[in-house]
């Protein structure tokens, strides 16, 4: 797959188009398109044997699923809540760990039909480019009215420098205008801040103190408080207007001195919004001269590149000639990518075939050995009140043994289906996701680090696959002895548990 993913990269590849992204299977449905292959299957595949093995040990621990199912039939005060549950619960967990199988399955059936998708691409591009061959006369002709269309663009973009340069001019001076503004706004006189001291005694000039008025109670009453004093009455309302008069004097102070700050203070805020906006307007002409530089550069760039490609139309001719070159050098990497391809396809067959034995394994195991566990009892059940209720079990010995034989059958094939789960996790995540990870290094190389990376990526791979058969090789020899432990706990408990009734 780094050669193919090499190839991919190549100058020369850069031609070649995809006929179509949709896959299809023998029957011509469309399976899916092409992004969805690769690393993804490996990591579903992973993330599918996960749970694949999760719900493996929930089935076959000592306190698991069949287990639990099999203490119930001698306990019926138990099993009159728990055993329709259970029996449900097992159901919907063995369809689950199916449909996580034919998943796993179906990407990477998926990822042989991409595969052979882009064989026959490679193999049908040979013709494509034969066809191509041919079309590049007509290009040739095509190149001697480049050189007029060039000339043409030179012209018009000489005038368009000139009209720009007259622009940047104008733009400029009013940057120039708006930058004296800004400094004169910046340095313009402020009028310092009075002090609280300050403040008073100008309000104080502005509002003197005057005489609170007096109430005229009569001559009688004036001679009375002359020679005996005020009254209490009369001395209080005398008090009163004074103390109301010197707070309207308070008053009238305090509104001026709030009046006289605020008129600074909005004096003040005035001042800071015209820097303000004279600063936003010196921006945005700033900007707006940057934005004339900028295209007034790119106009200047593009006048330099035209007048380059008017001088490479003249070559052209002479170029595509030498086009036929590039064209076997295209045939080359089909040849080599369909050859690759034939081998890759080799290597996911192996895959496809693993994975379509695990699901008829556990295919069986769900739709046969798990009926096969579960209908004797079902049979024996007698309704309770409610749907979810047990009244009784009624089950021959001669059914007994049978759902023994078919616990014990399913146990060493979920043992099993644990164990080989657990190896392929092991070896997903240890060597090929990690083996993954370097091909897609190891194709963005530049040709001088391809040639000595890619025959230490050979030997390494040889290193992977090596210790990949030898975790192979231990797992198989934990299978059956596993099973036969799993399967001896499961016929121990039972024992047990039937010895407790």
């Amino acid at each position: 797959m780094a050669i193919l993913l090499k190839a991919a990269d190549m100058e020369a590849a850069a031609g070649l188009e995809i006929e179509t992204q949709e896959i299809s299977d023998k029957t011509g449905k469309v399976a899916g398109r092409l992004p969805d292959v690769g690393r993804l299957a490996f990591l579903d595949a992973q993330s599918g044997m996960t749970a694949i093995r999760s719900i493996a040990l929930r089935m076959i621990e000592p306190e698991g699923s069949i287990a639990y199912i099999l203490e119930l039939l001698n306990d019926p005060e138990d099993a009159q809540y728990n055993l329709k549950p259970e029996i449900a619960a097992i159901k919907k967990t063995a369809q689950k760990c199916l449909e996580n199988s034919q998943q796993i399955n179906q990407k990477f059936r998926y990822w042989y039909l991409v595969i052979m998708h882009l064989k026959e691409t490679s193999l049908s591009k040979k013709g494509d480019i034969v066809k191509e061959k041919e079309t590049t006369n007509l290009k040739q002709k095509e190149e001697e009215s480049k050189e007029q269309r060039f000339d043409k663009k030179k012209q018009a973009l000489k005038e368009r420098i000139s009209l720009l340069k007259t622009t940047l001019d104008e733009i400029q001076r009013r940057v120039d205008k708006k930058e004296d503004e800004v400094q004169w706004l910046r340095h313009a006189p402020v009028q310092p801040e009075p002090s609280i001291l300050e403040d008073i005694e100008l309000v104080r000039r502005m509002i003197p103190q005057v005489e609170a008025p007096t109430i005229n109670r009569g001559r009688v009453v004036g001679v009375k408080d002359f020679f005996f004093g005020q009254s209490n009455a009369h001395r209080e309302e005398d008090e009163a207007i004074l103390r109301k008069h010197e707070a309207k004097i308070e008053r009238m102070r305090q509104e001026a001195m709030d009046m006289a700050r605020a008129q600074r203070r909005e004096k003040l805020e005035k001042a800071a919004s015209e820097l303000k906006q004279a600063k936003e307007e010196e921006a945005e002409l700033v900007e707006e001269l940057k934005t004339a530089r900028k295209e007034l550069s790119n106009s200047t760039d593009q006048l330099a590149e035209v007048s380059a490609n008017l001088e490479r139309a003249k070559s052209e001719f002479q170029r595509l000639k030498k086009k036929d070159l590039e064209l076997e050098g295209i045939l080359a990497i089909l040849e080599n990518s369909s050859r690759e391809l034939g081998h890759l396809k080799e290597k996911i067959e192996k895959l496809v075939e693993f994975f379509q034995q695990m699901l008829v394994e556990i295919q069986d195991n769900v739709e046969i050995g798990l009926q096969d566990f579960l209908r004797p009892i079902e049979n024996g059940i007698k309704e309770g009140k409610t749907p979810e209720q047990v009244e009784a079990i009624k089950v021959s010995d001669k059914s007994k043994r049978k759902i023994m034989s078919s616990a014990l059958l399913m146990q060493g094939r979920f043992s099993a289906i644990m164990d080989i789960s657990t190896a392929y996790i092991a070896v997903s995540r240890d060597y090929i996701r990690p083996a993954i990870t370097e091909m897609e290094d190891l194709s963005a190389m530049s040709e001088s680090e391809w040639a000595v990376q890619s025959k230490h990526f050979l030997t390494k791979c040889k290193t992977w696959t090596e210790d990949i058969e030898t975790v192979t090789k231990k797992a198989s020899d934990r299978v059956e002895v596993n099973a036969k432990m799993h399967m001896n706990a499961l016929q121990a408990r039972a024992i047990e548990a039937a010895e407790e009734v």
